[in-house]
């Protein structure tokens, strides 16, 4: 039997390489670590090809390569496929020449093969093919089809001494034509939520994001147009989840979740009527959501929502074409908090145009926003953005990091934060063991912060 090996290949830096997410996990003060869905889905479509596969998250699993070695001596895995990011493009391609050894097939996804596939594949001979842009159906036909590499749309390989650049694929229309994504495939018990200890999953509910924010990967890697799953479809997923794997908390994963109001009313309808008794969180913009939506959200299971707010200067928000008002943003918050929902925003540091005064800004900004959790996350330039065109700030990373912290400082180290999160932890839940997850937590935080 044909035997596929889905990879997070072995890192010191311990990043987020999931579509529009490209950054270090240890920048969030609030340290989630999240299921690889990227790898999950891929897995999927290879089991349902009938073929045995396996999941490794090396740097969340502890593996090194030493012992991916073992694993490949032992499994001898046919093809490898690995998610591949800019950021630790060195440290992901390494081990693939070691996988190269063993007799496999490499092919490499993510956004880095998305735009450097050419350089990739002249640069590391140990690579068969990279795969560009959404993933599911090149993989798919490259695996599980007869056809030659050369007819497959989305992918980049090598033959006879030279480098073949396929034609683009367009992305997939209807979502619901992807099995559900191989949760029962990863160590679940390592992705859990901080503040309760809560083993949680990932579902990806809809993707692509009409908005054309210059520093986002999002419109690159998902494309413009929102495609969403349909409501039946992913009611069951979670069924199955619930059912097999006895995991009731979820991420529900998408660029703009609540883009389409009546979609997630429907959702949350569904969920209620099931009584699937989960709860979730998920992302959002702040001009997408209203009272009634949030009303829904609460009952339905919705535990917290993260906001994109990205500056708190609307000299900046416009630059960036964020489309959201700072008033808008103390609105959205203001209403979330009313409805009971735990409320996150995100603010980046250093964006183009950004000066120490739009920094301070931000700063003071996201003390008057008043969020239940803060990150502010040091700016990455994507390549394929268009932030890559716009004026870069001045200020220096190292600067930037330091900021980073005293933001932090700033706004963590105020009374009410503390006694807020033990009504929200605590009180709410009544419960023991989440005040002393959040204890454990808490400390935990403290010791990374001061560390920044």
């Amino acid at each position: 039997m044909v035997k596929v090996l889905l990879l997070n290949p072995p890192s010191d830096l311990l990043l987020y390489k999931e579509d529009r997410c490209q950054n270090e996990v240890d920048v969030h003060l609030n340290r989630v670590i999240r299921p690889p869905i990227s790898l999950m889905g891929l897995a999927a479509i290879s089991e349902k090809l009938g073929f045995q596969t396996k999941i490794i998250d090396a740097p969340i699993e502890g593996i090194n390569l030493e012992m991916l070695k073992k694993f490949l001596k032992r499994w001898k895995p046919h093809w490898v496929i690995a998610n591949v990011s800019l950021e630790t493009l060195e440290s992901d391609l390494s081990p693939l020449k070691v996988v190269k050894a063993f007799g496999a097939k490499t092919v490499v996804f993510g956004y880095a093969p998305s735009i450097r596939d050419i350089e990739i594949i002249e640069n590391a001979p140990f690579i068969d093919f990279a795969i560009r842009g959404e993933p599911e159906k090149t993989f798919q036909e490259l695996i599980g089809s007869s056809l030659p590499p050369s007819s497959i749309k989305g992918l980049t390989f090598r033959e006879n001494g030279s480098i073949k650049h396929n034609q683009d694929r367009k992305f997939i229309d209807n979502l619901d034509e992807l099995p559900f994504s191989a949760h029962h495939l990863i160590r679940n018990n390592l992705y859990r939520v901080p503040t309760t200890g809560a083993i949680f999953t990932t579902i990806q509910t809809s993707k692509g994001c009409p908005h054309r924010c210059t520093f986002c990967l999002s419109n690159l890697l998902n494309g413009f147009k929102i495609r969403q799953r349909s409501v039946s479809n992913i009611i069951e997923e979670i069924k199955l989840v619930v059912q097999k794997l006895q995991i009731h908390n979820f991420f529900f994963r998408a660029d703009t979740f609540t883009f389409d109001k009546q979609w997630v009313l429907q959702l949350c309808h569904e969920i209620l009527k099931n009584n699937l008794r989960i709860t979730w969180f998920c992302n959002s913009r702040v001009d997408t959501i209203d009272e009634e939506m949030l009303i829904i959200m609460k009952k339905a299971g919705c535990q917290l929502i993260t906001f994109g707010v990205e500056s708190g200067d609307s000299r900046i928000l416009q630059y960036i074409e964020k489309g959201i008002t700072k008033e808008q943003v103390k609105k959205t918050i203001f209403l979330t908090k009313k409805i009971g929902i735990l409320t996150g925003t995100l603010y980046i540091l250093g964006l183009p145009g950004d000066t120490l005064k739009s920094i301070y800004n931000t700063i003071q900004f996201s003390k008057e926003v008043d969020s239940d959790i803060v990150e502010f996350l040091p700016f990455l330039p994507f390549l394929g953005t268009e932030a890559m065109n716009q004026t870069a700030t001045n200020i220096s990373p190292l600067s930037i990091r330091k900021l980073a912290r005293y933001a932090y400082v700033q706004y963590y180290c105020r009374p009410k934060i503390a006694l807020r999160q033990i009504r929200n932890f605590y009180v709410k839940s009544r419960g023991l063991h989440q005040l002393m997850n959040l204890i454990i937590v808490t400390v935990k935080t403290t010791y990374r912060l001061l560390k920044k």
